[in-house]
């Protein structure tokens, strides 16, 4: 079982990042896991993963839906005020990236994880969002999930992305 700092789920944290902080719990003992990074209400990470071997990840949990995902790459009648899927997830890790400091930040990677939509139907979606600059990976609801083969898989795409 991960190392995970505080160990208990954050106070005032939302269902999703509960159930992330839940699935990191499971990972294999040469993980740590830091949560509760929005310190002094800054936007950041929701967790920070760092792999015994020194390999880093930031984690955003984003709160969209399934419907927000189905509706994500369409065009409306009318103009909405609300940020393409995933958008404000990524703005928050790539700022906190570059309030870093580090000129090599691409050892340092970057996930967006959506617990309320499955991965395949959040894959379609990528590929009609635009690309952006900058992009951080995305894996949706299974990694959640608690049943023993979801969980082997989850440390396999937590692991890959490390590598």
């Amino acid at each position: 079982m991960a190392r995970i700092f505080p160990d208990s789920p954050p106070r005032f944290a939302t269902s999703e990042v509960i159930r992330v902080f839940n699935s990191l719990k499971r990972l294999p003992n040469d993980y740590a896991v830091w949560h509760n990074m929005d310190l002094h209400k800054q936007k950041a990470p929701d967790f920070l993963l760092v792999h015994e071997d020194g390999r880093v990840i930031l984690i955003m949990v984003s709160p969209a839906t399934s419907r927000d995902a189905k509706f994500a790459g369409q065009l409306t009648l009318l103009e909405t005020d609300q940020a393409p899927l995933g958008q404000a997830e990524e703005n928050i890790l790539a700022s906190f990236v570059a309030s870093l400091g580090i000129k090599e930040s691409e050892n340092i990677q970057t996930l967006v994880v959506f617990p309320n939509i499955p991965h395949e139907q959040l894959q379609q979606n990528l590929k009609s969002i635009p690309t952006q600059s900058y992009r951080a990976h995305w894996i949706g609801r299974e990694v959640t999930q608690q049943e023993a083969g979801i969980q082997v898989q989850e440390n396999q795409y937590v692991k890959s992305r490390m590598r």
